[in-house]
């Protein structure tokens, strides 16, 4: 499934940008060519409803220095994080735990956009840009859930009801812990997996 599918609900979007390079474009200063880091995908000049594909967390929102609206979320289970840009309305917070059916915002033209589109940047766990519409969506074959931080919670704690390690937790989550495996909060979803 592609992922404009799973974020919209519906499958009558279209690409109006792919990502790459883009062709060359004449400035005042000369000739540039640009690299696109995301899709671009029509949504028939309609304010379309996006949501969160899965269990996930807003990493960040806001408004960017070009004046767009735009959300991080980051999703655990693959292991991706997805810019929403171009919103005209924001639905959620920073550090906000997400389902699949959390209302992200809205679809829009703030920024620099010609049209309302969505553009849907990806990144990596190395921070590393990706062709989202070519990521194809599906569920893990591999036993596995996410589990939401409470109070008075550490990964020995959390690692004991699963039967795995904490070291293993820690792994599989170190780009939401961060360096330091001491230091976990309340709402952070984790993913707990292990083999079938």
């Amino acid at each position: 499934m592609k992922l404009a599918s799973k974020i919209f609900k519906r499958d009558d979007w279209y690409v109006t940008s792919s990502y790459g390079k883009r062709k060359p474009i004449k400035t005042k200063n000369g000739i540039t060519s640009s690299f696109h880091y995301g899709c671009d995908y029509g949504t028939n000049k309609s304010e379309w409803p996006q949501y969160a594909i899965e269990n996930g967390i807003v990493m960040d929102c806001g408004i960017s220095s070009d004046g767009a609206k735009y959300i991080w979320v980051y999703y655990p289970r693959i292991q991706k994080k997805l810019l929403h840009y171009h919103l005209s309305s924001i639905c959620v917070q920073k550090s906000q735990a997400v389902t699949e059916n959390t209302l992200l915002g809205y679809t829009g033209k703030t920024g620099r956009a010609t049209g309302i589109h969505l553009h849907l940047g990806m990144k990596d766990i190395y921070n590393n840009y990706e062709d989202p519409h070519s990521y194809e969506y599906k569920i893990d074959d591999k036993k596995e859930i996410t589990y939401i931080v409470q109070k008075d919670d550490n990964l020995s704690k959390i690692a004991k009801k699963y039967n795995t390690t904490w070291k293993k937790i820690y792994q599989d989550n170190k780009l939401i812990i961060g360096d330091n495996p001491n230091k976990i909060y309340e709402g952070q979803i984790l993913k707990i997996k292990w083999e079938l």
